[in-house]
């Protein structure tokens, strides 16, 4: 954060909007990674003001960012709000907004706005598909899955659980088919009567071949 800071000082003195911008917001990504999370917070409230100042294009990054750090803040109704803004802002640009559609149905998820967030998560799979983005599908499959707990929906969220598994087991994404089939295990270990069901064994088998 230290080298980010000096340069965030020197681009304040200088009269590169870009590099100011570019700066304030890696230097916000680095404390929210830090935890430094009311740093994250002035620093991205920054850039988003001196964005819709001056009309820069880079506004809907810096919307975005500040929403993830409302969820940290679980402020839900303000990061909602921010990524959606950010996400119209994107789309509006010609752009695919994927990232800013994952996040919004993370935020709809912690809000408990479970139906909301299965119709922005079926979005992002149809735009992971149709770019071939195959780690962005299979959080996506993943996130559909806890969507669907969230719905108490088992046999579904199983499903999507194991679907992501077997994609990114093809990927060689292993930490990530670790935290599905983590998913898996802690679900059935809350409803040990699931793998009696035959449409949930069904799937579960599919694991045997992973």
């Amino acid at each position: 954060a230290t080298l980010l800071e000096a340069r965030l000082a020197e681009a304040r003195n200088g009269k590169d909007r870009f590099c100011l911008l570019d700066t304030l917001c890696k230097l916000g990504i680095c404390y929210y990674e830090c935890r430094r999370i009311d740093d994250a917070e002035a620093v991205f409230q920054e850039g988003v003001g001196i964005a819709r100042q001056t009309g820069d294009v880079q506004l809907p990054r810096f919307l975005h960012e500040l929403s993830i750090v409302r969820v940290k803040q679980r402020r839900l109704s303000e990061g909602i709000e921010l990524c959606k803004e950010a996400l119209d802002l994107e789309l509006a640009a010609g752009g695919e907004g994927t990232m800013a559609m994952h996040t919004l149905s993370i935020l709809y998820q912690e809000s408990g706005r479970f139906t909301e967030a299965l119709q922005v998560l079926e979005l992002v799979r149809e735009s992971c598909e149709a770019r071939h983005d195959l780690p962005g599908l299979g959080k996506c499959l993943n996130e559909m899955g806890n969507t669907y707990i969230g719905l108490q929906n088992y046999p579904s969220a199983i499903k999507y659980l194991v679907d992501s598994i077997e994609l990114k087991a093809r990927i060689g994404d292993r930490r990530g088919a670790g935290v599905s089939l983590g998913s898996i295990e802690r679900l059935i270990l809350r409803h040990t009567n699931l793998v009696n069901e035959p449409n949930v064994s069904s799937q579960l088998q599919r694991l045997n071949g992973i």
